[in-house]
């Protein structure tokens, strides 16, 4: 668990000391977020509900920033738990078994940012690969962590000089219980923008 924090107080301390040499800009972020995980080996896909939050820092002048994105997904999912042997029917196609369980799934992902502003300010818009770590939690098929790759983009309004409203997307990638799983996540949430100059 410590191992995996580590990003994140890199990350803090690079922003420290870049805001100490250059102005720079930042968001916060909280929010619903929904997330549609597929398991390679499993017949169907997995609804999950829970949050999201993220900070972001833009230390260079043309938008260039740093992010580091948390979020936690809840729910029933149909697993293949490790150690399943499966078969194949008559066509071949593969046949395993599943159980259904609770879930927890928590993204610990971190990342360049690029944002570009239009209108004055009023909307901005901003792609992001990130880079991090999935834990995976059942109560019924075990649990595992994965390196995990994000790529995505997002959207704020600004509803005032320090709020904004933000939706963004995107699809995360790993390997858990042997397994390719792809997960697409879907938040949306309250901005506070803040400056450091």
């Amino acid at each position: 668990m410590y191992r995996a924090l580590a990003p994140v107080f890199l990350w803090f301390a690079f922003a420290a000391v870049s805001s100490a040499q250059v102005p720079f800009s930042g968001n916060a972020f909280v929010g619903y977020s929904f997330n549609n995980t597929s398991f390679s080996e499993a017949t169907s896909s997995a609804n999950l509900n829970g949050w999201a939050a993220s900070l972001d820092a833009n230390v260079l002048p043309w938008g260039l920033g740093l992010v580091a994105d948390f979020d936690g997904h809840y729910g029933p999912a149909d697993f293949v738990a490790p150690g399943t042997i499966c078969t194949h029917d008559m066509a071949r196609a593969k046949l395993c078994s599943t159980l259904n369980a609770n879930a927890h799934v928590f993204d610990a992902l971190f990342g360049p940012r690029i944002a570009a502003s239009f209108h004055d300010g009023k909307y901005q818009f901003f792609p992001v690969t990130e880079f991090g770590l999935t834990n995976l939690n059942t109560d019924r098929a075990g649990s595992g962590t994965a390196f995990s790759v994000a790529v995505g983009t997002g959207f704020d309004a600004r509803i005032s000089r320090v709020v904004a409203w933000r939706v963004e997307g995107d699809f995360v990638s790993n390997r858990l219980f042997g397994q390719y799983v792809g997960s697409l996540r879907i938040s949306t949430g309250i901005v506070l923008r803040f400056r450091s100059h």
